[in-house]
């Protein structure tokens, strides 16, 4: 009577852990897919030298770092040399963690997932051009990542500086960091070339120009919405915002702040693009 009155007591403490675990896998269902869906796509590298996680998306080989949550100053200031009005207001935007590509996409990387190379300076590891809006759309569609939106762009960028270049103020500095008409020689150079900011990521001041998310809008930084969480702009004219500087550039161009439109068909010689990876709320 006692081993028995022992088994059935077994039996309900089984019963009682098995709800008590499937209760807990239905409250954090979506978190249980989540994490299985990134563990799918993404293999992790441990963290870089300067500190943060990165991962490499397993279709398309594609390195990302992961980007802290956080909040910065947004444009630049009315002093900043070479400047335009496009960069004010300056405005303090919070952004919620997210991965960025640290180089910008390679033709070998897009060939993976692309089958071609459409870009003029042919060559692996140098960075995929003449290459649309609505192409980069489609390769994002295939491997589950997102263009950045502009604001995820420059706080990438600045890497928590505030100054024109990551390094400082001095456009003396920018030959160390970045390719632009100065030392490119009017060409594309191999990504990661040139030493990284501080999250890691390098390229952000020239070689080429990086298709955003947003629409391009000369007077978003005054519109309520560009002070949201996680801004992205919405309202425009069909054009799509571009970033970064390039090769053929002055220093001005390459700028943390610098910013310009580009229609969504184009595809120049001198515009690739570095994805981003979005985490679920």
């Amino acid at each position: 009577m006692v081993k028995r009155k022992g088994t059935q007591l077994l039996l309900l403490a089984g019963v009682g852990v098995l709800l008590v675990t499937l209760s807990t896998m239905w409250l954090y269902w979506n978190d249980i897919v989540a994490w299985y869906q990134f563990q799918k796509r993404f293999e992790s590298l441990g963290l870089n030298e300067q500190g943060y996680p990165e991962y490499r998306h397993r279709q398309s080989k594609i390195v990302l770092v992961h980007v802290p949550s956080g909040s910065f100053l947004m444009g630049s200031p009315d002093g900043e040399k070479g400047r335009k009005s496009r960069e004010s207001p300056q405005h303090e935007v919070e952004l919620s963690s997210f991965l960025i590509a640290k180089t910008e996409v390679t033709q070998e990387q897009w060939v993976r997932v692309m089958g071609s190379n459409p870009s003029d300076f042919q060559g692996d590891t140098l960075p995929v051009v003449d290459i649309s809006w609505d192409d980069c759309q489609e390769f994002c569609k295939l491997t589950g990542l997102n263009l950045p939106t502009e604001a995820q762009w420059e706080y990438a960028c600045r890497a928590g500086t505030t100054t024109p270049y990551h390094t400082g103020d001095k456009e003396s500095d920018l030959a160390k960091i970045g390719w632009y008409v100065n030392n490119a020689k009017n060409r594309t150079h191999t990504v990661g070339e040139k030493p990284p900011n501080a999250w890691g990521l390098h390229d952000m001041h020239g070689n080429v120009f990086e298709w955003c998310e947003d629409l391009y809008n000369s007077s978003f930084y005054s519109m309520k919405e560009a002070t949201k969480k996680d801004p992205l702009c919405i309202t425009g004219r069909g054009t799509r915002v571009v970033r970064d500087g390039l090769y053929s550039e002055p220093a001005r161009i390459c700028r943390a702040a610098s910013r310009r439109g580009s229609l969504r068909s184009n595809r120049d010689g001198d515009t690739g693009f570095r994805p981003t990876f979005r985490f679920s709320d």
